[in-house]
């Protein structure tokens, strides 16, 4: 494609002059062929192995691709996104772009751009992404992504399980939400958007809804629901009269319930949750305006909780006194 002008060059930097190139298609030499409709991407060489050791395996050599290069594994726009910030070094991830570009960026080692979007993701895991995110993060074994995901797991999981979201989780993904130590909610909620999620997948499979295809979908994943540490009175209403475990599982966690020692069980995971911290915060006088000042003369407070804690940090400031219950 000709330019329009023989004197764009004098006004413009080197990462816009390369872009225009790139855009007007101006010298290039290298045709891509993108997608399963194979749009047509033109490109430069030079520009290409300069900045993808990928592309200069493929593009340079005795084995250099010849011909058109056909690449069916990446959208079109992404590409483009792609090759953009191979030329000007510029990207701004957006939701629409930033996870094709991320694949583009893995597949063929560009780590800065991975850096890039890896941030961006991190930076913006919700509840209602954060499926999404985590898959992403196991796909491409990015261990920052997932300790993003995890440190929100650990405070929105009663409402994560409970979503539409957690029924589509892949069994990896599932794993992660499994091995978490601190949780914002029972083992018996678990248990529950676990046995959802199983139902779920035996639908999607087309496959009968039935305990032994709930236990086929989820794998070893079912070891990791801490069963011995539930309510007794719930497993015995809920899962002893099923038969989603074998009448010696079922024994074997029920000689644990009594056991002070926490002994460990031979399949099943059986060291408890950490729920969340909990914090108190007192003011001694109602009026804002008014403070208790430590010293000034004897006073107490007393209070009681309802859940056992393991210790209780009393941190003093100026003018009050919080008190925080570690579980």
């Amino acid at each position: 494609m000709a330019t329009s002008s023989v004197l764009w060059q004098y006004t413009k930097t080197l990462p816009e002059c390369l872009l225009r190139m790139f855009e007007e298609e101006i010298a290039c030499d290298v045709t891509f062929l993108i997608g399963q409709d194979t749009h047509e991407v033109m490109a430069h060489k030079v520009i290409l192995i300069s900045r993808s050791p990928v592309f200069y395996s493929m593009l340079e050599g005795p084995l250099a691709e010849k011909g058109k290069i056909t690449i069916t594994d990446i959208d079109k726009e992404s590409f483009i996104e792609f090759l953009r910030y191979l030329y000007t070094d510029m990207f701004k991830p957006n939701s629409n772009t930033v996870m094709g570009v991320l694949y583009c960026a893995k597949k063929y080692c560009v780590d800065h751009l991975s850096n890039i979007c890896s941030e961006f993701l991190r930076k913006n895991i919700t509840t209602e992404n954060i499926s999404i995110i985590l898959g992403v993060g196991h796909r491409f074994d990015d261990n920052c992504i997932i300790e993003a995901c995890v440190s929100l797991l650990q405070v929105c999981t009663s409402e994560f399980i409970k979503s539409p979201d957690f029924l589509e989780m892949s069994k990896e993904c599932l794993g992660t939400v499994m091995d978490l130590d601190k949780v914002d909610c029972s083992e018996e909620e678990i248990y529950e958007g676990v046995m959802r999620l199983a139902g779920e997948e035996c639908r999607r499979q087309e496959m009968e809804v039935t305990p032994a295809n709930y236990r086929a979908v989820l794998g070893d994943q079912i070891h990791k629901i801490r069963f011995a540490t539930m309510d007794p009175d719930y497993f015995s209403k809920h899962i002893s009269s099923s038969c989603f475990l074998s009448d010696e599982e079922k024994g074997n966690i029920k000689q644990f319930f009594p056991l002070k020692n926490r002994l460990l069980l031979s399949k099943f995971v059986s060291s408890p949750k950490i729920p969340k911290s909990c914090r108190v915060y007192i003011n001694r006088f109602k009026d804002e305006g008014k403070h208790w000042i430590p010293g000034q003369f004897t006073d107490k407070i007393s209070f009681e909780i309802s859940h056992n804690t393991a210790s209780l940090r009393v941190l003093r400031t100026t003018n009050n006194c919080k008190i925080q219950l570690v579980h």
